[in-house]
């Protein structure tokens, strides 16, 4: 997931780009031929070029479904607005788990095909299961990521390395994508270009990330905050090794992935339920509402607008900018067509 810096920042850097733009155009259209394009034509090519600029860098994250939060904030700050709320939603599973808040360890389990991310929290050596969310979007199918623009979720045991308090996706938590092993397995297989940015997030898309809503990304930002990046192990399963074996998806699978595979069937046997727990899948602040799926839904639903709504204004912007291009470049031809003609006569 691609995470801007800032409209600010986006337009500064279009601007100075353009401006170098209008320089080489300006110096092309003195030498070029020996003619010098009037300073009109020069204005209309500077400005076409502006424009140009403005789509490959305004455009590149919106095709990436990019976003920015309007202003800066720490993740101290994010805590501290949101962390009364989610602490209040999270104590009862971690009373009923029995286990102090905030944990001395934390385990963070997603297993793909059931779009479910298990919490689980240390306690006097063993693991303990606290509570479930439901992943409200992911891309991509069973097996390990291998390459950028793949749309695979990674596989394996990762680890937070930082926290986004001004995620384009309200919260998020980056991952240590590729680790040590997906690194050394690239380099054995000849794979260069492995991606990177994924991140546990909120919202309800996401192209090779977790997204999780954002009532559930502010209780799990709160929880791995206050437990600390160094003290949480995030685990990703195609499916529930404690149901029965890994195994890869396809024939065409890397030769290493039963290697990987066999890794996270060790990771996930130590976290065994003592009995079945029949809101699993469900957040703390769903299992508070009695209309718990359909609140979820509703969620959704209103999330998905607001990001198709972001879409569509990113697809108009992007429209007006490309006209107005056309516009320069069809303005600079005739007024060099009418410029030969005159000449002529």
């Amino acid at each position: 997931m691609w995470v801007a810096d800032g409209w600010p920042a986006l337009w500064k850097a279009t601007l100075s780009r353009g401006a170098r733009c209008a320089t080489r155009v300006q110096r092309v259209g003195a030498t070029a031929g020996g003619r010098k394009l009037s300073p009109r034509a020069t204005a209309a090519v500077a400005a076409t070029s502006v424009c140009i600029v403005a789509l490959v860098v305004a455009g590149g994250p919106a095709l990436a479904h990019a976003r920015t939060a309007p202003s800066a904030r720490t993740a101290e700050q994010a805590v501290a607005e949101y962390g009364p709320a989610a602490r209040s939603r999270l104590a009862p599973a971690f009373e009923s788990a029995g286990v102090a808040y905030p944990p001395a360890k934390l385990v963070l389990a997603a297993i793909k095909s059931d779009r479910t991310l298990e919490v689980w929290a240390s306690r006097q050596g063993a693991w303990r299961y606290v509570t479930s969310y439901r992943i409200l979007g992911a891309s991509g199918h069973a097996g390990p990521k291998l390459r950028e623009g793949d749309r695979q979720v990674p596989e394996g045991v990762y680890h937070g390395t930082s926290l986004n308090a001004n995620s384009a996706y309200h919260l998020a938590m980056r991952l240590d994508y590729p680790n040590a092993f997906d690194r050394a397995h690239a380099k054995k297989d000849g794979r260069t270009n492995l991606g990177g940015d994924i991140f546990i997030h909120g919202g309800v898309r996401s192209t090779g990330c977790l997204a999780m809503g954002d009532e559930s990304i502010e209780e799990l930002f709160v929880l791995v905050a206050e437990t600390g990046l160094k003290n949480v192990t995030v685990l990703i399963a195609p499916t529930d090794p404690r149901k029965g074996p890994l195994q890869a998806a396809e024939t065409g699978e890397p030769t290493w992935v039963p290697e990987l595979y066999a890794t996270i069937d060790r990771q996930f046997a130590q976290l065994v339920r003592s009995r079945p727990d029949p809101a699993a899948g469900v957040s703390p602040a769903e299992a508070a509402s009695p209309g718990a799926q359909d609140a979820s839904a509703t969620l959704a639903h209103r999330e998905g607008s607001r990001e198709d709504a972001a879409g569509r204004w990113s697809a108009i912007v992007l429209g007006v900018l490309g006209g107005l291009t056309v516009l320069g470049l069809g303005a600079v031809l005739v007024r060099r067509r009418r410029l030969r003609t005159a000449r002529r006569r």
